[in-house]
Formats: C-alpha cells, structure tokens, sequence
C-alpha cells in the first residue's frame, strides 16, 4: 500500500516533506500517533452522543406510552440524559485537544522545513545558489513549512475523524436500521467526497499562476529595496514607481481571474453538498413516515447528516487550499533536486609542506575566457599578491583554490591532496578567505569575530585584537560591550569597520593560509598598510588580490594574470 501511495507524486512530496521534519524533530512521528488517537477518540464520541441522543429519544416516547412507569425506567432516563451530556464534553473537549496538538505539530513542520530548507541551500554549488532569487527562494520555503501544515490539518483535524465516523455510523446504522442503509449512506458521502476532489484537481494550474506572480512581486520589491541607493542617486524613484504599478497590475489582473476561477469551483462543490443534504433528509423523512424509523431513528440521522455537513463542507474547500499547497511542496522539494556539493573524506596534511597549491596541465575559465594547460605552483611561507586588468578573473582563480569552482580538466592539488573533483572540508580548517563584500553577522561583536571558529578568546584578548585593528571606537561609540547583541547597530558600520571586521574574524581563525579578495579597497593608505603588515606577521602564507601598489609591495612573488593570458594566446596559436 505504501509503494502505491508513494508513485502518486503529490503524496511524494507530501511524504518527503513528513520526512524532512522528522529528521528535524524525531518526536514527530509520536506526534502523529498521538493525533492519531486523538481523531480516534473524537470520531468515537462524534459518534456516540448521537446514538445516546436516539435512545434517549425512544426512551422518553416509551414512558409517555406506559401508563405506570417503574422505577428502573426513570433511573435509566437519567442515566441516558448523563451520559448523552458526557459524551458531548468528551467530543467538544477532544476537538480543543486536537487542535491544540495540532497548533504545536504545525509550529514544528514549518520551522523544521524552513530550517531544512536553509540547510539544502547552503549545500548546494556557489553556481546554483546564484541562480536561485532570494525572494522566491525565502517565499517558497515559508510557503512549504505552511503547505505541510494545512495538509496534516486537513488530513488529521478534517478528513480522518470524517473517515473513522464514517465506519462508526456505518456500525451504527448497521445495526440499528439495515446493512443496506449504512452502506448506501457511507458511498453516497464517499461519491460526493470523490466528486469534490475531482472539481479540487481542476485548480492546479490556477495556483501555479498565483505562486508565480507572487515571486514576482516579491523579487521586485526586493530590487527595490536592495538598489534604493542607486536609484536615489538616480532620482529615478518615479521611474521606479511606475514600473513597480506595470507588475502589480499584471498581478492584480492574474490573482482576481485565478480567485474567480477558484471559487466557482467551490461553489459547485457547496452545490454537490447541498444534493447530498437535500437528498438525504428527504429519504430520512420518507422512512420516517412509513414508520420504518422511530422518532429516535429520524433524530440519530438527522444529526449524523448535519454533524457530515459542517466538516464535509470544510473539506471540500480546503480541497483547494490543499490542491495549492500541493503544488507548494511540489516546489519547494525541487530545491532538494538540485545538485549538491560534494566534499571528499581523504585527510589533508596538517604539517606545512613545500608547496601548497599546484594546477597541472589545467583546462578552467579564468574570467570569461578558457584557459588551456593551466599550470601553477604555489609555495607555502610566501605572500603572492594576484594583479591584472579588470576581467582577467583574478576571483576566478581564488574560487578554483576555495573550492567554490572545479577544473574542467587536468590536476590541482592542495598539499597532498587532489581538490580536481571534489574540495575536502579540512582545508577550511587550514585555510581562511576573505572576500570583497565584507560582512556583518547578526549576534554580538564576539559572535562575529569568533565566528565558526574552533579557539576561544578572553575579552582581554579581543579587546587587544580590536585595538590593532582600530576596532574598539565600534564598543565605545555605541555604549556596547563584546558580548552585547549589535541589533541594528551595524547598518551604521561604515565600510572601512566592516572590512576590518571581516579580516579579523579570518586572523582569529589562525589559518595558515589566509586568501584574500581585495582586503583594503574600503580602507585608507595608512590603515590599509598598517593592516597588511599585521596579518602578514600573524599568517604564514598570504594569497591576495589586490590593486593596492603598497599591498603589491608587500608580496614575495606576483601572479600576473595578464601575461597568463598572454602566453595563452601564444600557446594556442
């Protein structure tokens, strides 16, 4: 049964999405059987107090047509009349029960799949991410956490009691009636279900659209937001106005045509009901007149009908939020579908070997050109400083040695070890990397400066660091100690603290290489100097980029990417 259910992509997703989160919090899957037992009970006692109800009825009918009433019959009135009104607590309290549950197992599913989400993101290649828009990206995941949620809300709070009550008033109606009875009024519910569910399917394509325009909307506003400075700058705020009314009126246009689309869908689902009602109590009222049925009978299923309704009608439109949030989980398990990093387990040398890195008859693009039999040494104990002109694809190169970009072809090694295919996660444990955009993390100043660092500090000690860093006026300008949270102080950072902050975190990471992607651009001569020559002192092999002439000064060896590319051009004519 579950191989079948697991070839219906909807479920797959669906069951996928249930796995993820279980990973996330193990106690889920006792979560599910509590709620499980819960439905149990609920559609147990939904299902009793009706029949109490019925037999209370009869009962009442019965002593107004005996003339002497004993009294064990009174006794048994009232025992009927109790247990009717406990039945009904056990039902009503079970219902608050379930969707307490449910709130907790729902604040579960979303932070878990949202934390899930975030996990398979940062795994993937630097080339994916980039593909990936932000807005959509953080929209489809909160929308997955919440799709998960109002499908198991759907499943537990709405469609299982329906389905346990659907046996139970079978049994019921078996009983009290005919099998004949009970069966024609279970598949009569179960045809209108199926019927719903159909009309449901048709709005597929109509949530796509809605999902699609809304990641739009949202990467817009993004832009707007991200490039306000360029577009003061610009005085082009009407300009961008305008274009911003273009896309929120193609949005209004697509979401109100979808919306009525939707609800006459559900409004012939609300019809189907109606059928079903209508048909129901008429047949009810017949029997009821031939005197098939006692006065309790018409009562039990009347009220088995109406209590059907409520319910049925909510699953009939939450069929279409249930269709929508298919569709969410549908693509937010695409993420999970995408190319991951893959990291080999092959130890690195922890000694300081000759040479660090070594490219061997390489094939790799260097900017937007190919490069050809691609050879370079590296040697440790040295400072390189990486120049040429603007494309040459001096962060190319730097991307090849973090791992972040493979070779096409041929060898590149990092001391003993070959990072051709697959880069290793100790290098990180050797190597630093500072790149141009510098940044800010949220926490304190020592969460940032400590950063997924393995060495611990003493105040003391980062009070030091801060002050050859000419850090600590951060602390004294904004009244903030080390350990205080930094909130939206840092939006004040000018570039120059968020550049040292960065190189910094990397220094206190005691790398033994340390590469850097243009490490003063945001600083002046003098501090730029003073920097440089403190992490050259602290690390003992340094490969930048940089444009700086006193940085340039500073370097053992140049790599000189223009006459790279020169000799290319040679070898390949």
């Amino acid at each position: 049964m579950l191989k079948f259910l697991n070839k219906i992509e909807p479920l797959q997703s669906y069951i996928f999405a249930c796995k993820l989160s279980m990973q996330q919090h193990p106690r889920l899957k006792w979560n599910f059987i509590g709620m499980f037992m819960l439905v149990l009970l609920a559609a147990f006692f939904e299902t009793l107090f009706p029949y109490l109800m019925k037999l209370l009825i009869d009962q009442v009918e019965q002593n107004r047509t005996l003339q002497l009433r004993s009294l064990f019959e009174i006794k048994l009135l009232y025992l009927l009349v109790i247990a009717y009104a406990t039945a009904w607590l056990m039902s009503q309290l079970l219902i608050w029960c379930k969707n307490l549950y449910s709130m907790v197992m729902s604040v579960n599913f979303e932070t878990s799949l949202m934390a899930k989400g975030i996990q398979n993101f940062l795994a993937l290649p630097k080339q994916k991410q980039d593909e990936i828009e932000a807005a959509a990206f953080i929209t489809d995941i909160q929308r997955g956490g919440s799709a998960l949620s109002e499908m198991t809300f759907s499943l537990f709070i709405l469609l299982g009691p329906i389905v346990l009550q659907l046996f139970f008033i079978f049994v019921v109606l078996f009983k009290i009636i005919s099998g004949v009875f009970g069966l024609f009024f279970v598949i009569a519910i179960l045809m209108a279900f199926i019927a719903s569910f159909w009309i449901s399917q048709k709005s597929s394509h109509f949530f796509d659209q809605m999902y699609a325009q809304r990641n739009k909307i949202n990467q817009t506003i993004l832009e707007k937001v991200s490039h306000s400075y360029e577009i003061k700058i610009k005085h082009a705020q009407q300009y961008e106005q305008n274009r911003l009314e273009q896309t929120l009126d193609e949005y209004r246009t697509v979401i109100k045509s979808t919306n009525i689309r939707i609800g006459i869908l559900m409004m012939v689902q609300v019809f189907l009901i109606f059928l079903f009602l209508l048909g129901f109590m008429l047949y009810t009222v017949y029997i009821s007149q031939t005197q098939q049925i006692t006065s309790g009978d018409f009562v039990l299923i009347s009220t088995y009908i109406i209590q059907l309704t409520m319910p049925f009608l909510m699953i009939s439109q939450s069929l279409m939020r249930v269709n929508g949030n298919m569709v969410a989980l549908k693509i937010y398990r695409q993420y999970f579908n995408l190319p991951h990093e893959q990291y080999q387990t092959q130890s690195v040398s922890n000694k300081i070997l000759p040479m660090l890195y070594q490219f061997k008859d390489a094939t790799l693009n260097l900017g937007k050109n190919k490069i050809s039999h691609f050879n370079l040494n590296i040697r440790s104990n040295t400072c390189y400083a990486i120049v040429g002109q603007t494309g040459r694809g001096k962060t190319s190169l730097l991307h090849y040695l973090m791992g972040i970009s493979k070779i096409e072809s041929g060898h590149l090694y990092y001391k003993n070890l070959e990072i051709s295919k697959a880069f290793s996660v100790e290098i990180f444990q050797q190597v630093s990397f500072v790149a141009q955009q510098s940044v800010v993390f949220s926490g304190s100043l020592r969460d940032n400066l400590i950063y997924n660092s393995g060495y611990s500090y003493t105040d003391a000690e980062l009070m030091l660091w801060l002050e050859r860093f000419k850090l600590q006026s951060i602390l004294e300008k904004n009244q903030l100690k080390l350990n205080d949270e930094l909130g939206d102080v840092y939006k004040n950072f000018s570039g120059g603290e968020k550049q040292r902050i960065s190189l910094l975190r990397a220094i206190l990471a005691k790398p033994q290489v340390l590469i850097l992607d243009e490490p003063t651009s945001a600083l002046d001569a003098d501090t730029a100097t003073q920097i440089m020559l403190l992490i050259v002192q602290q690390v003992p092999s340094v490969i930048m980029v940089t444009h700086a002439k006193d940085c340039i000064a500073m370097a053992d060896e140049l790599i000189d990417l223009d006459q790279i590319m020169l000799n290319a051009a040679i070898h390949s004519a």
